[in-house]
């Protein structure tokens, strides 16, 4: 939920209609959930490339396949009752519409977490929807890797794994390979987006307390100490 924005000056300026976070944080099974990303600093998109599959290939070293470290589980995901988190749902939901349909918007986000645990829960069938399967649905079309120049992964593992990680990718960056940024929490954040429950539903990890947020601030502090060198040495 911390995906929400918590302000909202225009409600014509986005749509929200089916943005929604009904769930609670999901818990690392071995302690840890970290939220990675890494940007390669060749110039070269060959270069590119391969350095990002070696950085693949070594969190699996590390980490195992993606059943092993994937942050989200079915046993870990459970509908929340947690006012904050429902309350900004709500709050962007009823966006002007007065106190009376925030009110109304959250008594119904509860009454449907209810009811959908009943039907996960007891395995029911209804309107082409199979509610015990929901649950693996989700974990299917969660985007807990992705790639858009950069690398970005949410990853559950141990303390000792994220150590191992980060030295390797220490020594990448002191060979100026690349900048990279890691939060480390204990939990991830699962924001979704839903148009048909039945077919079309993506959902949105993130690690908890900054998660991604975090480690891109992590990553800007090694961009800017390399620039730093880098103007340093063409002064001297």
């Amino acid at each position: 939920m911390d995906h929400l924005p918590n302000k909202i000056s225009d409600p014509t300026t986005a749509n929200y209609s089916g943005l929604e976070c009904r769930w609670d944080n999901v818990p690392s099974k071995y302690g840890e959930t970290i939220a990675l990303i890494v940007k390669a600093l060749s110039p070269s998109l060959q270069e590119q490339a391969k350095f990002y599959e070696e950085v693949i290939y070594k969190i699996k070293q590390i980490y195992g396949n993606d059943e092993s470290c994937r942050p989200v589980y079915a046993s870990g995901l459970r509908s929340t009752f947690n006012k904050k988190k429902l309350g900004l749902e709500a709050k962007l939901k009823s966006f002007g519409q007065g106190g009376l349909s925030y009110l109304r918007r959250g008594l119904m986000m509860r009454a449907q977490n209810v009811l959908g645990w009943l039907l996960m829960n007891f395995n029911f069938k209804v309107a082409g929807i199979d509610w015990g399967n929901y649950k693996n649905e989700i974990i299917n079309n969660s985007d807990f890797r992705k790639f858009d120049g950069t690398l970005r992964q949410v990853i559950s593992g141990t303390a000792d794994q994220r150590q191992k990680l980060t030295s390797y990718l220490e020594d990448q960056y002191n060979k100026n390979k690349c900048v990279y940024g890691l939060h480390c929490s204990s939990s991830a954040l699962v924001t979704c987006l839903i148009s048909n429950r039945g077919n079309n539903h993506y959902h949105f990890v993130d690690g908890a307390d900054g998660g991604y947020a975090m480690a891109a601030l992590n990553m800007k502090r090694q961009l800017k100490n390399l620039q730093n060198d880098s103007t340093e040495k063409n002064l001297a």
